[in-house]
């Protein structure tokens, strides 16, 4: 027992002997317990968290494109999450990289095994890269589709072609919707005319009318339309008319209101409505300016064509067609040489634009400029060597400077690179024909009739040819009549067909016709020679002889024997009669 206190007292006296000597060193160092290190797992979330604070950080400056490389980075690191996931397929969409943001989304995995709302988010992906079909399947398979989807698969179902489906979903939103009923019912009456059931989109109309009460511009608008397509003419003019008259401001309407009249050639109507568009505060201001000046231009108002021409000038000073249509209206006032320098401004613009090299050629050729004329020509087929406009130019030059051979090299070469323009193989026989090389300007003519059995000028031009030379004079007087069916009042086609009656002998007849086409053609030395001859026929000698001095005073090519038919006559009227045929 002793011995046992002895050993429990000595550990004792050790404990404090070593207490005393470290003077309680373990309050000066407290105990040190293991350090937790991290996991990778953590630090990536931390790094993550990291990214993310300054993806929302560049967010609010406005600098996207560094928010989603931050985004990315993030979400690299922890792809769980799909908080990321969302806010860096957003990101996507908004900079326009939407297959990043599908694969982002559905990955490899097939609709069926995506939530409603990723199916929905898949499918505004699928419609944003235009793959409408894969957009539908997403949309269809939902199971709670929302009246805007309806709307949407009526949408997409109708931009792909497919027409009774849209119906059928554009329905289901016009009976589940309540605030766009009307619009929609609009848009259903609308397919039906596109699939051409005209009675169910009337009757679809009448219904919105009896549904919504009968003072709805859109119906009235929409019913005319149809009426429109069924050469209805004159009950959707009425239509649209009550359309502007419920509203004002209906512009659809007054367009189709104002093209009708362009089409039937009154322009006085189609003015009234383009003046109230473009008074009108609507994007298509400028376009609706447009056209009313050219409209001015045609009704020959040329004095508000050209004011309202520079005033759109004033806007778009390097517009080069309104610098040509103000060319036109010039040229129309006989200020010829303001016109030319719009038509050269137009050019200048626009090196390819045509119509413009062509009414700068013509142009000098009014000003009885045909050397500058023809430089204009060669500087058009130079700028534009492919085409056949240009070569056709320089051919129609040419052969106004009566240069038939280079003429008719220029117009070959149009008519190889477009064989279907019926319009430069008239060209081409006319100048044939100037040339006298007559086989070939009939092939050339009948090539034009062929490709345009409508052309009564070719026609024409053939008729004459032939009744000039005096050959197959009934073909001729064929065409001619064909021509004059077409324009009973031309006076160069009265003109030759009283020329082709002349040639077959019929010179009474022949006189009853050219009278009608001096009546119609009173400065045309032609005109009068052939009058003259007829007369001279008809043994009416003092009015040939008037006939002749008047073809003469509008400086006739054969004046010289115009001069010399007069002189024969009066030498014949001047001889003595024979006694012979004085009365007994």
């Amino acid at each position: 027992m002793t011995h046992t206190l002895g050993r429990a007292g000595a550990r004792l006296v050790t404990a404090c002997i070593a207490c005393t000597l470290l003077g309680c060193a373990a309050r000066r160092f407290p105990v040190i317990h293991p350090v937790m290190r991290p996991s990778r797992e953590e630090l990536a979330r931390q790094r993550a968290e990291e990214y993310f604070l300054k993806a929302r950080d560049y967010e609010r400056r406005g600098l996207h494109q560094m928010a989603q490389h931050f985004y990315e980075m993030a979400y690299e690191l922890d792809s769980g999450s799909e908080i990321l996931k969302r806010l860096l397929a957003e990101k996507y969409v908004l900079s326009g990289k939407f297959a990043p943001a599908l694969v982002l989304i559905k990955g490899d995995r097939a609709l069926d095994e995506l939530s409603s709302d990723e199916r929905r988010l898949v499918s505004k992906l699928y419609m944003k890269m235009g793959q409408f079909a894969r957009a539908v399947d997403a949309l269809e398979g939902l199971p709670d589709i929302s009246p805007e989807e309806y709307y949407t698969l009526g949408f997409l179902y109708e931009s792909m072609g497919h027409l009774d489906k849209a119906v059928q979903y554009y329905r289901r939103y016009y009976e589940t919707d309540t605030g766009h009923t009307l619009r929609t019912g609009l848009k259903i009456a609308q397919v039906f005319a596109r699939m051409e059931r005209y009675d169910d989109a009337e009757s679809t109309y009448v219904t919105l009318q009896a549904e919504f009460g009968e003072e709805q511009a859109d119906v009235f608008y929409g019913i005319g339309m149809l009426k429109l397509a069924r050469e209805d003419t004159a009950s959707a003019l009425d239509l649209f008319k009550t359309a502007v008259m419920v509203d004002s401001s209906y512009h659809d309407a007054m367009r189709v209101i104002a093209q009708i009249a362009i089409q039937r050639g009154d322009y006085e109507e189609a003015i009234r409505y383009h003046e109230k568009l473009y008074r009108s505060e609507d994007l298509l201001n400028e376009v609706y300016g447009r056209t009313l000046a050219l409209l001015y231009y045609y009704n020959k108002q040329y004095t508000q064509a050209e004011a309202l021409l520079k005033s759109l000038l004033a806007k778009n000073i390097e517009d080069y067609e309104l610098h040509f249509y103000l060319g036109l209206t010039l040229a129309a006032q006989d200020n010829q040489e303001l016109a030319e320098i719009e038509f050269e401004k137009a050019v200048a613009l626009e090196p390819g634009f045509a119509d413009g090299w062509q009414h700068l050629c013509y142009l000098e050729l009014r000003r009885k400029k045909p050397e500058e004329a023809l430089k204009t020509a060669r500087r058009f087929a130079k700028t534009l060597p492919e085409s056949p406009d240009a070569w056709r130019t320089l051919g129609y030059v040419l052969s106004s400077n009566k240069e038939y051979p280079e003429a008719i090299k220029a117009l070959s070469r149009a008519v190889r690179m477009d064989s279907l323009d019926a319009a430069v193989w008239f060209d081409l026989g006319a100048a044939q024909e100037r040339n006298k090389e007559y086989d070939n300007a009939a092939n050339s003519f009948r090539t034009a009739l062929r490709l345009n059995p409508e052309d009564h000028a070719a026609a024409n031009y053939l008729g004459y040819m032939w009744a000039e030379q005096g050959v197959r004079l009934d073909s001729a007087k064929v065409l001619l009549e064909f021509a004059l069916k077409r324009e009973p009042d031309n006076g160069a086609y009265l003109d030759s067909y009283a020329w082709i009656l002349f040639k077959l002998g019929k010179a009474a007849q022949a006189l009853e016709y050219m009278e009608k086409a001096v009546e119609q053609v009173d400065d045309d030395p032609v005109v009068y020679s052939h009058l003259g001859d007829i007369l001279a026929a008809l043994s009416r000698p003092q009015k040939a002889i008037e006939a002749y001095r008047k073809a003469i005073a509008l400086d006739a090519e054969d004046a010289e024997a115009l001069s010399e038919k007069i002189r024969r006559i009066e030498e014949q009227l001047r001889a003595p009669v024979s006694q012979e045929l004085l009365p007994g």
